[in-house]
């Protein structure tokens, strides 16, 4: 495999924190492709326990495929904010739940074939409760759900969006070691 030349990056189109590039580039084969390149900044999801074994989840409007979903508290970093600082904001603002401590479970990227941004996962635990505070374009209600529950939501293909059922899976490991889910049967 010989190396891609990169030609440039042209701005298409930009709304918000969102930015639609087209990047083009000449395979070593000499033949010249033009990408779709999406520009957003990297978001932070936090998968929360509290003393009662429940992890705090919000039930989200999403407008455009018009779907209310069940998902973990999660958003974009902002400019000059760490990962784990948009983290427990996030889950803050959507939940009302401060995590005493956050540990990273680990991060992906949701688009590398198009996307330059990538989510980053933290294990929220030592949570006290506190009033959710929303933004205002938000439509969300904060939702307490049993360890167990929710493992048996994701295995019946309740979760739909990918951070959710990214984070759930990434959780999973440390949430068994912590013996909050049951042993997972080698036999």
């Amino acid at each position: 495999m010989g190396r891609w030349k990169h030609e440039r990056t042209r701005l298409v189109y930009r709304r918000g924190n969102l930015r639609v590039m087209e990047d083009s580039w000449t395979l070593p084969s000499g033949v010249r492709v033009v990408y779709p390149l999406f520009r957003r900044p990297d978001f932070a999801v936090a998968v929360g326990l509290t003393d009662d074994h429940e992890i705090p989840m919000i039930e989200n409007l999403h407008p455009s495929p018009g779907l209310h979903l069940l998902e973990l508290p999660g958003g974009w970093v902002e400019p000059r904010e760490s990962p784990r600082a948009a983290a427990r904001r996030e889950l803050e603002e959507e939940t009302g739940w401060h995590a005493g401590k956050l540990s990273v479970l680990g991060r992906y990227y949701p688009t590398p074939h198009a996307g330059t941004y990538q989510g980053h996962y933290f294990l929220g635990e030592s949570l006290r409760p506190g009033p959710p505070r929303p933004e205002t374009d938000e439509s969300l209600r904060s939702v307490l759900l049993p360890v167990g529950e929710v493992y048996r939501r994701l295995r019946a293909g309740r979760f739909l969006g990918g951070g959710t059922l990214v984070g759930l899976y990434l959780a999973e490991a440390s949430l068994r070691s912590k013996g909050f889910l049951a042993p997972v049967d080698r036999g």
